[in-house]
């Protein structure tokens, strides 16, 4: 074998992966738009014959909807909604996924407290609702930012905006503040 065999060697075993190295960075900026476009639209999971959708917009949606509905809650001054809300309002710009969560699990702690409960996050809710701590409506926000919480598990951190964190963390925090307001004084 001859240098020049040799040379030629090296050159066909390195072309292909240096022509994807050349791609991949030519093309960085759209490939990841394209990936997060993706992403965004909607990601799908099949389990046995069982299919569940992951749907980046409706967490939005409902997350909005989610505040909207905790706006109505009774008993609460702004200072108790600021007081609970700017710790998560700051989690929420950097890591939007994990102050979504964080604040389900602040509020399911409150909840559960408040009912000494045991059993799944919709037991507690409805025991919230037979104790006469919430009523049907803020029974059904509890649900929604349930089920908005179970959704965001199965997102990638990068379809998860900080608004909508912001949006849930909200919500959540406001309700949460409601159940430890009620609970904690004779009604």
């Amino acid at each position: 074998m001859g240098w020049l065999e040799f040379v030629a060697e090296i050159v066909k075993t390195i072309a292909w992966p240096l022509a994807f190295i050349v791609f991949v960075i030519l093309f960085k900026l759209e490939l990841s738009e394209l990936i997060a476009s993706l992403v965004r639209r909607a990601l799908h999971a099949k389990w046995g014959d069982k299919q569940l959708d992951f749907d980046a917009v409706e967490v939005r949606e409902k997350a909005i909807d989610a505040r909207k509905k905790a706006q109505s809650l009774p008993t609460l001054s702004k200072e108790e909604v600021e007081e609970a809300v700017s710790s998560l309002l700051r989690k929420a710009r950097t890591r939007p996924k994990t102050a979504l969560i964080d604040s389900w699990e602040s509020l399911k702690t409150s909840a559960s407290a408040a009912t000494g409960g045991k059993g799944p996050d919709l037991d507690i809710g409805i025991a919230l609702k037979d104790a006469g701590v919430i009523d049907e409506e803020q029974l059904k926000l509890f649900t929604d930012l349930k089920e908005v919480k179970d959704k965001v598990k199965f997102l990638p951190e990068y379809a998860l905006d900080a608004e909508t964190a912001a949006n849930y963390a909200e919500a959540s925090s406001k309700l949460e503040k409601y159940i430890s307001k009620r609970t904690s004084s004779p009604h």
